[in-house]
């Protein structure tokens, strides 16, 4: 696990060049993706993957606000709405009008596939600033879950997300930490301050290919 400061741009752009350097080789690349602050990193990345790379690209969604189809709020219609250009890369949404248990074994599914047609696999995430990752809140059912992928209510959406087993199973991960009110969730991350259920983005530290990208701690590439 190793922690970057240096400007988001310039994270964005690192991360853009390990997609292209595997997708340029003729690679299959999975790429795992995230809502919230991570939606315009996505999209800005994306927008720099020349479209001939795009056919190996398969986008899945680390997370998702369970909901119907059109959910206006869900990761992957926002991700939509503010101009994601996919190309020839594939994203498909998992919301289709059903169970948020069938909902999540669709997502567990997909995840299962990818993984095994994919040459190389990366995750794209953020860190709240009460510590979660993905959609593994403090506290939730999501943190001892011996799955895949786990479904849970939590006070503001209901979640479907990727457990840390999968995301033990990812060649590499990347994770974007920006602004002062990240400040605390990062310095107990680094210290190895606290716990996983409190903070679940400890968790990380157990995983040899990450890159914590911020503008406070670490060292610059």
């Amino acid at each position: 696990m190793k922690f970057i400061k240096i400007p988001l741009e310039s994270a964005l752009t690192d991360l853009g060049n390990q997609l292209l350097s595997h997708l340029s080789n003729q690679e299959k690349v999975l790429w795992l993706v995230s809502g919230g602050s991570n939606i315009g990193n996505t999209i800005a990345i994306m927008n720099v993957i020349p479209d001939q790379y795009k056919s190996n690209l398969e986008l899945l969604l680390v997370d998702e606000r369970y909901g119907p189809a059109d959910f206006e709020p869900s990761n992957y219609n926002q991700l939509i709405k503010n101009g994601l250009k996919l190309g020839q890369a594939r994203f498909e949404t998992i919301l289709r009008n059903i169970s948020i248990e069938a909902s999540g074994a669709l997502l567990a599914n997909r995840f299962e596939v990818a993984l095994r047609q994919s040459d190389f696999t990366i995750a794209q995430i953020g860190i709240g600033k009460d510590g979660h990752i993905a959609g593994i809140l403090p506290s939730s059912p999501a943190i001892n879950s011996k799955d895949l992928v786990a479904t849970y209510q939590a006070a503001d959406f209901d979640r479907i997300t990727l457990t840390f087993k999968a995301l033990q199973q990812i060649d590499h991960i990347a994770v974007f930490c920006y602004g002062p009110d990240k400040r605390e969730a990062l310095d107990k991350i680094y210290s190895n301050n606290s716990s996983v259920n409190t903070i679940p983005g400890l968790f990380l530290q157990q995983i040899k290919r990450v890159r914590v990208y911020n503008d406070q701690i670490g060292e610059a590439i």
